[in-house]
């Protein structure tokens, strides 16, 4: 639901496994800057259609690091 609310406001999406065992969603999102706000709304009404049930927090901005890709010495590409 998550994804979907979100999918044409983000770049990419990086779901992540749960850090605790009380966590639905664990996802970071890659957002150009000019979307933020649009991301924001986008996640509120996810929220409100949640209340009573989850609590959702929005956590950053975070450095992109979960879209970076190592290149190795030597490798092709």
């Amino acid at each position: 639901m998550v994804g979907d609310a979100v999918a044409g406001v983000v770049t990419a999406s990086s779901p992540r496994l749960p850090a605790h065992e009380f966590d639905a969603v664990y996802t970071a999102f890659l957002v150009a800057t000019d979307k933020a706000g649009e991301l924001e709304e986008s996640l509120e009404r996810v929220a409100r259609s949640w209340t009573g049930r989850v609590e959702l927090r929005l956590i950053g901005p975070l450095a992109a690091y979960d879209f970076a890709s190592a290149v190795m010495p030597g490798a092709d590409g």
